[in-house]
């Protein structure tokens, strides 16, 4: 909260320094320009390709960048004034990442270098890519993709940017030789928005992808398709040195997102595999305390991979050896349990759970007389903690965990009073989860 306090204020102190930097002799959108003033910028930040409502960094990316771009001496035009050019043209803000549209919005305006991109919030982070292009040629002369804490670590790494961004401009912008000019313009007409990002930048490198998860969609920076994986594999083009986003995706199974470093010397990928959304699973397990015994049960989940009811029961029994007549005590355990994950999600190979719920046992004494003349004792608990931590797999988990379990008497029926069931030594388990 306090993040997002000094985040709102320090987005009211920028839109200020704008506003009266805009009121302060900007040319006014009815002036006639006859040629692209290269000190003009168009800023184009304003696509969020979240899959929620994430609209308060719109405006903290593009009022960053612009206070930057004035006061390193460029006259960015007002979004009022550009939007007229964009809306007669029918472009939407999405429209706006491809570099045609954005670079005939910014002539339009008069502007000779157009900045745009989009930001996408995932959880707790944050990716935001800039493109910069030159206006009279068509060429893209700048990019770069950031990603880190949604929060006040977003104006930190939107200032690395701008000191990496400013001293480039000025250098890239320059006019090409005339010849050079129709070339350019005939290039980013004719390629596909993925190819003209990579291919103007510099050395194109050829990828092949592989992964095990047939007929997985991969995209872009989230944003565009770069294809499907067919027969284990799928061939794009990255360009050496800058770093590669992807996200994969595919039906059943939960959204991946990976980030790679593009180098000549590294042309195979091999994406990690897509894990399956789960919907059920059965656990058994094993106990430190009832060594002589198995544990059973089914977990249903009612938001998959995170929140779930689980039942079952751990058989068992007490035999004491070394009392020749003795006969075997036997137990069942019946319990019943609501649990979640903490923090981590489905696709994080390590994870930590925890469930709360009621229990009882049943035990069979030979010898002994209770219920009915039946020689049989209940005992109900309380689970209030059961925690463990497990190895994730597509279709299996390994367990590692401790239980906090509190007996409570009822009616006389049972064996062990009121009191904790694990005495002073912890309930360690062990267990396996396999998952559909």
């Amino acid at each position: 909260m306090k993040k997002l306090f000094f985040g709102v204020f320090l987005s009211l102190v920028v839109n200020l320094f704008l506003f009266s930097q805009e009121t302060g002799g900007n040319p006014s959108p009815g002036d006639e320009r006859d040629e692209l003033d290269q000190s003009r910028v168009c800023v184009f930040l304003h696509t969020n390709l979240s899959e929620t409502d994430q609209d308060f960094f719109r405006s903290v990316i593009t009022d960053a960048l612009m206070v930057d771009l004035r006061a390193a001496g460029y006259s960015v035009v007002p979004r009022r004034e550009y939007l007229s050019h964009q809306q007669s043209r029918g472009y939407s803000d999405q429209d706006m990442l491809a570099g045609p549209a954005a670079v005939e919005v910014a002539g339009a305006a008069g502007a000779g270098v157009a900045f745009t991109g989009f930001y996408r919030v995932e959880g707790e982070e944050i990716v935001f890519n800039i493109k910069g292009y030159h206006v009279p040629t068509g060429r893209l002369t700048y990019a770069d993709q950031r990603s880190g804490e949604a929060g006040l670590d977003v104006y930190r790494r939107l200032n690395t940017t701008s000191d990496d961004l400013i001293p480039k401009l000025a250098q890239q912008v320059e006019p090409l030789p005339e010849e050079s000019v129709l070339v350019e313009k005939e290039q980013v007409e004719t390629e596909t928005v993925y190819q003209e990002r990579v291919v103007e930048l510099g050395t194109a490198v050829d990828i092949v992808l592989y992964s095990p998860d047939e007929g997985a969609d991969v995209l872009l920076a989230g944003e565009k398709p770069a294809g499907t994986i067919q027969n284990g594999r799928l061939e794009i083009t990255g360009k050496a040195g800058t770093r590669l986003y992807l996200e994969i995706r595919k039906e059943g199974f939960h959204n991946r997102t990976v980030d790679y470093q593009v180098k000549e010397d590294r042309r195979e990928i091999h994406l990690p595999p897509l894990m399956p959304v789960t919907k059920s699973a059965g656990v058994f397990t094993y106990s430190q305390n009832q060594v002589l015994g198995i544990g059973f049960g089914i977990r249903n989940y009612f938001v998959p991979d995170w929140h779930f009811f689980q039942y079952g029961g751990y058989f068992y029994m007490d035999y004491p050896f070394l009392i020749p007549s003795a006969l075997p005590i036997l137990h069942t355990d019946f319990s019943a349990d609501a649990g979640t994950y903490l923090w981590l999600g489905p696709n994080s190979p390590v994870r930590l759970a925890y469930t709360m719920g009621l229990g009882a046992v049943l035990t069979y004494m030979p010898g002994t007389e209770f219920v009915d003349g039946l020689p049989v004792f209940l005992d109900l608990y309380w689970n209030f903690a059961t925690v463990w931590i497990e190895w994730n797999m597509r279709h299996l988990t390994l367990m590692l965990g401790t239980s906090g379990k509190f007996a409570f008497e009822l009616f006389d029926m049972g064996l062990l009073g009121t009191r904790h069931m694990g005495g002073e030594m912890p309930l360690i388990f062990i267990g396996v989860t396999w998952k559909w």
